[in-house]
């Protein structure tokens, strides 16, 4: 619901405060204990990632989901791989494409969480058919 919500302001508001509010919400989600918290950040970047014109947004947006991927929760790592799959179109040009490819490879090879390294390698699979 919360997003939705925020993607409907996202048709009405500038993009300057959308990068403000995407901005406040990572800075507070980045140290949240509560994982489903970040999990949802993880979400909602996804979707104004894909939704946003703002190349600047964007590049933050992916910035921040590679930040994520080296949480100490398994389900939250799992939700960055995956997103990054869903990205794929806006990955492939941004300057983050080899930070991105590399970090897939580094955690489809080395987490130690079977859901992990599935995701990661389906994410993978996505890179390697360009």
């Amino acid at each position: 619901c919360t997003v939705i919500t925020i993607l409907e302001l996202m048709k009405k508001l500038s993009p300057e405060w959308i990068t403000k509010f995407v901005e406040s919400r990572l800075e507070f989600h980045k140290n949240c204990e509560n994982y489903l918290q970040r999990i949802t950040t993880i979400f909602l970047l996804e979707r104004v990632c894909l939704e946003t014109s703002s190349l600047e947004l964007k590049e933050l947006i992916i910035e921040n989901l590679l930040n994520f991927a080296g949480d100490r929760i398994a389900n939250v790592r799992l939700n960055v791989a995956r997103a990054f799959g869903v990205l794929k179109e806006l990955i492939i040009v941004s300057p983050h494409f080899s930070d991105v490819t590399s970090m897939l490879l580094r955690i489809s090879t080395d987490d130690i969480d079977p859901d992990v390294i599935y995701f990661a390698k389906k994410a993978s699979l996505c890179y390697n058919e360009l």
